[in-house]
């Protein structure tokens, strides 16, 4: 119910890949390991969602046009390539997709093969519809049937029983605790399922069909060695109609003990009968062993069973004295007999009631081992019993705490505000009293301590043959899951990187205080000069900051109810209900002073402005905000050239910080540069361009990492492609401003060789900018005449011959003659041939 709220209701973006899979991956992880999969299938053919692979790993499901309509299984959301390709796939094809859109609502699909494996799946499935009514798609959980077998089995193994779960209108099985398939594989992979009557059990069969004609639910059925007893329960939910069949033998513990008992005691009446009539017989004649016989009787009957009658003669008392003695030596070993019977019948006993205090047991132990909290209530409301994580999230230490309490008195007499919750007011109870069960969703239990918790809660009612005897509650702490959904509710109305609202929270407050009552409602643009420029040349890092601190200045200058939102990369929108021009002319001035105090890295902060007021309701309010943002288009036009060139000074500002080598390279390469145009005869506005672009040439180091710029010895091979990038990201820097844009070109080319062998373009001979041409030679015999940190500096003389080796190779030929021959015999660097 939840996860449908967030999907129908907006909160998990779907569109939004990595918002998407999260959520998907985090549900499914949050479950046990009976639901293999979480997955939405739209109306356009899409389908998203994770699912547990045959390693019992979390794969990404995904179906989209990127796809090209095939289902891909993951194993990230940012992989490229499917771990598994199942080929073409449309969920609006299929059962459970078809099963949720006819009943509009909530309902378990038919069972079918699980997707891409073996195995059996049941799927609960929930429509989600937009406000206007119309279907958008079908959210799913899939669940696997394959380990229903093993808990059937496990119920019933120490009992002798079997159980059955078979679909009541179709007799398809479902489940058997004999570990017998519940389906064929056919040869063309499909699963053909098994009906009840292809199980071999007659009595099953039989007891199923008399059940669908007559709905008796207990039977009786005797087969070669004992009685079963046969009872068909029904499971329904929607979608769901299910038969539990249940047999369980009858054992005969007891009838033949009881044969045995009776014949002893028809044996000893008929013993004292006997003995009565020979008294009669022969009271006269014979008194005296007549006397002992009845007196050993006596005393044989008392339980005696060592007397024996003394025989005196072979008369008729003697003759009787000898069948009481065989009949004595006869009830004592039939005696002796039963007793060793009784014995072993006890132990029998014994052994049954150990394996169901064992059964108890692991039924304890399977309650105990759950996660969410179980507790039993009788029909007055009172426990009956609970598990280990009941008493656990309630904070009680006994079970006694709570059995024979009522229940509804320790945990729900009240709510987080301390309003009273009568028992007959009770959901749960409610429900118990008319049979039914309840899913409760948003209430608060106590705890022993009298603090809350929220919970979601289930109540099933219990039956004992066919009467109500009370319910089995299970409830979860819902705490964790509330704060997530605050959370993404928070996320999803302001911006991850600045903690401002972001654009969708503005656009619906927007239309909230379009109305009379806050007119005049103004509208504040803003927009961040030179932040590509930072981000080009210092880092997406030090832009982040940069974007931080100029929404630190927005709310510091704003007022406490004013809207303040991040609109975009660069770009903030303020929200002034009941505000005038010139109010919003002072917030802006106030900003703009606050921001005078604030730099990151030494970058100056610098926001362009607009604002326009909406006065009457024909108004527009899209129109307002598009005349605020060219208004603030109009105002970046001056100030954002401006600065661009501070930005570009504190950059290199800071980069000669870093590197005081460098600062000093460049200083003597734009002297060289210098006087190689004065020699070469340039006007004085190209020589003074040149001497600025060979002050500048090496900017784009500033986004070299400096353990590299300052490493001793040789580079690798990745640092030096990542040096390589340096004239790149300088041509960056400076085209952003339009009076460098020449000068960028110039920066960019100063690696090209006038063989063509040079980067980043590989341009060759007179393609090479003239400038550029020039810093390559000038760069070149700076860096040999003076020390570096990756080699130790050459003579002047060693160097110039490197020049010259190089000469129609890396640099042109007739400006090097020039550049030795007039520049550095100039300097001094040469003597004269």
């Amino acid at each position: 119910e939840t996860n449908h709220r967030l999907i129908a209701n907006g909160v998990v973006n779907i569109a939004d890949p990595r918002e998407r899979e999260r959520f998907f991956t985090e549900v499914l992880k949050a479950n046990n390991q009976e639901i293999c999969s979480f997955a939405y299938g739209m109306e356009n053919g899409e389908y998203y969602g994770a699912r547990r692979n045959s390693k019992n790993e979390t794969e990404i499901v995904r179906n989209s046009r990127q796809t090209g309509g095939h289902l891909w299984f993951l194993s990230e959301w940012a992989a490229v390539k499917p771990a598994e390709d199942y080929g073409k796939f449309d969920p609006r094809t299929q059962d459970w997709y078809k099963a949720a859109t006819k009943e509009h609502r909530p309902v378990f699909c038919p069972i079918y093969k699980r997707f891409g494996e073996n195995d059996l799946a049941i799927a609960a499935v929930y429509p989600i519809y937009n406000q206007a009514g119309s279907l958008e798609g079908v959210l799913g959980t899939q669940m696997i049937l394959s380990k229903i077998n093993h808990y059937l089995w496990e119920i019933t193994e120490d009992k002798g029983a079997t159980a059955y779960i078979v679909e009541k209108s179709s007799g398809k099985m479902v489940a058997n605790s004999l570990g017998k398939p519940n389906f064929k594989i056919l040869a063309s992979d499909k699963i053909a399922r098994i009906s009840i009557d292809q199980i071999g059990n007659r009595f099953i069969i039989k007891s199923y069909h008399q059940y669908l004609q007559n709905s008796v639910a207990n039977f009786l059925a005797k087969n070669s060695t004992d009685r079963l007893h046969i009872r068909i329960t029904e499971y329904r939910k929607p979608g769901l109609d299910w038969l539990i069949i249940t047999v369980i033998p009858e054992r005969q513990f007891i009838a033949e003990i009881s044969k045995n008992i009776w014949v002893s005691v028809v044996l000893s009446v008929l013993a004292l009968l006997i003995a009565v009539l020979i008294y009669l017989k022969s009271t006269a004649i014979i008194l005296k062993p007549i006397y002992d016989l009845i007196h050993t009787t006596e005393k044989f009957s008392r339980g005696d069973f060592s007397q024996r009658v003394q025989i005196a003669g072979n008369d008729e008392v003697g003759k009787l004295s000898r069948a009481f003695n065989k009949m004595a030596d006869q009830l004592y070993a039939l005696i002796n007999y039963l007793e060793e019977k009784v014995k072993e019948r006890t132990r029998e006993l014994e052994r049954t009631n150990d394996s169901l205090r064992n059964s108890e047991e692991n039924i304890r132990l399977l309650l105990d081992s759950t996660a969410e909290a179980i507790v039993g209530i009788d029909m007055e409301g009172n426990c009956t019993f609970c598990n280990s994580s009941c008493l656990k999230m309630l904070g009680y230490q006994l079970q006694d705490e709570l059995i024979g309490k009522k229940i509804h008195h320790l945990i729900h007499s009240e709510d987080r505000k301390g309003n009273l919750i009568s028992l007959e007011g009770c959901q749960i109870f409610q429900a118990l009293q008319a049979g039914n069960g309840a899913h409760v969703l948003g209430e608060v239990f106590r705890r022993a301590d009298g603090t809350f918790f929220p919970v979601e809660c289930f109540s099933y009612p219990q039956y004992r043959e066919e009467k109500l005897e009370g319910c089995v509650v299970t409830f979860f702490d819902i705490t964790e899951r509330q704060q997530s959904e605050h959370e993404i509710v928070y996320l999803s109305y302001h911006d991850q990187l600045t903690g401002l609202y972001n654009r969708r929270y503005f656009e619906q407050e927007l239309k909230l205080l379009d109305a009379p009552r806050n007119y005049p409602l103004t509208i504040i643009f803003a927009d961040m000069n030179g932040l590509k420029l930072v981000n080009d040349s210092l880092g997406h890092g030090t832009g982040d900051k940069l974007i931080q601190k100029v929404a630190e200045v927005l709310l510091k200058g704003c007022r406490k109810d004013d809207i303040v939102a991040r609109f975009g990369g660069d770009e903030f929108i303020v929200l002034l209900p009941q505000t005038e021009p010139a109010e919003a002319e002072e917030i802006i001035k106030r900003i703009k002073n606050i921001a005078l105090d604030e730099k990151v890295n030494s970058i100056d902060i610098s926001i362009s402005f607009g604002y326009e007021t909406k006065y009457h309701q024909e108004e527009s309010a899209q129109e307002i905000l598009k005349r605020a943002e060219d208004y603030m288009y109009k105002n970046k036009l001056f100030e954002s050239p401006s600065m661009k060139g501070r930005t570009i000074k504190a950059i290199l500002s800071t980069m000669h910080e870093k590197n005081k080598m460098e600062e000093a390279h460049s200083q003597r390469v734009s002297e060289l540069c210098k006087s190689m145009g004065e020699v070469l005869g340039l006007f004085d506005q190209d020589i003074e361009e040149l001497k600025t672009v060979g002050l500048i040439h090496d900017i784009g180091k500033v986004a070299i990492g400096e353990s590299i710029l300052t490493k001793l010895g040789k580079l690798t091979d990745i640092e030096w492609k990542e040096i390589k990038r340096h004239p790149e990201v300088g041509y960056r820097i400076l085209s952003t401003v339009n009076d460098l844009s020449k000068m960028a070109e110039y920066v960019l080319a100063h690696h090209e060789r006038w063989d063509g062998g040079g980067y980043p373009k590989g341009l060759k001979g007179e393609a090479i900018p003239l400038q550029s041409r020039i810093i390559t030679i000038a760069d070149a015999y700076d860096a040999m005449t003076n020390e570096r940190t990756y080699r130790d500096l050459l003579s002047k003389s060693v160097a110039i011959t490197e020049l010259q080796k190089n000469a129609g190779k890396q640099f042109d030929p007739e400006l090097l003659k020039t550049f030795i021959e007039k520049v550095l015999y100039k300097r001094g660097d040469l003597e004269p041939e």
